[in-house]
């Protein structure tokens, strides 16, 4: 009756297509959890005679690169030890990510005070200065902190 029924009411290519569709998944902007959702979904609908390691596989190859890099060092041997890392190594990046960002704050925020210089209770900013492309023949003009314009370049 199920044949009957998959005969009448599906495309002829419906295996075919769904089998590349577990094939090509893959996780990009979705979440680990929703990845593994959709995942599930398609490798029940596809009734593939396959082993778990082969899921597994093809689970963590759909992954993105830097949660796929952890988790085949681990080498689960079922899907849902390798969902477990996943999510761990999702936490670990993402709390990896907000402390490069906070170091580039705090450095920033440091390299910026040490180009401020106090004057007689007054903060000045050190200017370094900036090379600015002229038209003028190729020569190349640099702004000073008293903004006058030295032009360096051909004498004629």
């Amino acid at each position: 009756m199920k044949e009957k029924l998959k005969a009448q009411f599906l495309p002829r290519d419906y295996d075919q297509t769904l089998y590349q569709r577990v094939q090509n998944l893959r996780q990009h902007e979705k979440t680990v959890k929703e990845y593994t959702q959709e995942f599930h979904k398609l490798s029940l609908r596809s009734n593939l005679a396959k082993t778990e390691s082969q899921n597994v596989s093809r689970y963590v190859n759909g992954l993105r690169l830097a949660i796929q890099d952890q988790v085949s060092l681990q080498r689960p041997y079922k899907v849902s030890d390798a969902y477990q890392l996943a999510l761990k190594v999702k936490i670990q990046l993402t709390r990896g990510s907000s402390r490069k960002l906070a170091y580039e704050r705090n450095n920033n925020a440091s390299t910026s005070r040490a180009n401020n210089t106090t004057h007689g209770g007054r903060t000045t900013a050190r200017m370094r200065p900036q090379q600015q492309a002229n038209t003028n023949g190729g020569r190349v003009a640099q702004r000073r902190p008293n903004n006058q314009v030295e032009i360096a370049g051909k004498c004629f």
